[in-house]
Order: structure tokens, then C-alpha cells, then sequence
């Protein structure tokens, strides 16, 4: 089995944890400049958000003492590394939804940063 690129699952925790604290100046130190979420349903719906919508969007809720829905469970399905790119597979599941993440992480200067997040969700309606 390959090894699992520690550099990489440790920022994947500091993502977690920005997550769960809606830790701004975190997201900052996470996302690269090029951050986009590139977010699809099953229904065909896509939306693009950029690093700055995605900063604001955590700002607000933070502001107004919000949170995000909390997690059932999060399983690594895969992981994959070509070059200075490393890819995370993720299953996520909020209540009876499941969703699944690609996280693309890109090494700069030997610190990863992430680059994309591409989600597959059962819904998208709540963000349009």
C-alpha cells in the first residue's frame, strides 16, 4: 500500500478544524490565492465559488454565531500524488446525505496549499 503523504493529511486536519472553528485567518493560511469550489448536484446544477466568496461566506457565519452542519462521518476513499499535486477522496455524510470531496493540494515552497475542492451533492438547491 502507498504511503499516505503526511505533509498533506496534516493540513487536511488543519482544514477540518478551520471547519468546524470558522477560523478565517486558518482558511487564509489554507486556500491558495487560485482556490475555487467547484460544487455539482445530482440534479446537474453547478456552482463556482471563489477563495474570497468562500472567506466571507465563513466570516458571516462566524459573525452570526452560526455553524456548519456537523458531520456523521468521513472516510478517505483514496489518495493520489503526481508531481507537486496531491489529491484527497473523501465520503462525507450529514444526516442521510452523503457527498463525496476531491480536494486538490499544490506544493509551494514545501508547504501545501489547497488549490480546489470539487463536491458532489445530492442537492445544491440551498446554495443557489
Amino acid at each position: 500500500m502507498k504511503m499516505i503523504n503526511k505533509n498533506v493529511t496534516d493540513r487536511m486536519k488543519d482544514y477540518f478544524t478551520a471547519s468546524i472553528q470558522l477560523d478565517v485567518r486558518m482558511f487564509e493560511g489554507i486556500y491558495a490565492s487560485e482556490f475555487e469550489s467547484v460544487r455539482t448536484d445530482l440534479k446537474g446544477q453547478l456552482i463556482l465559488i471563489s477563495r474570497e466568496q468562500l472567506l466571507h461566506k465563513v466570516l458571516q457565519l462566524k459573525e452570526q454565531k452560526l455553524s456548519l452542519p456537523g458531520l456523521n462521518k468521513i472516510e478517505l476513499l483514496g489518495i493520489s500524488e503526481y508531481g507537486d499535486i496531491c489529491s484527497l477522496l473523501y465520503r462525507m455524510v450529514k444526516g442521510e446525505e452523503q457527498a463525496i470531496h476531491h480536494y486538490v493540494w499544490q506544493q509551494t515552497d514545501n508547504q501545501y496549499f489547497m488549490v480546489r475542492q470539487f463536491t458532489v451533492e445530492q442537492d445544491l438547491t440551498y446554495l443557489l
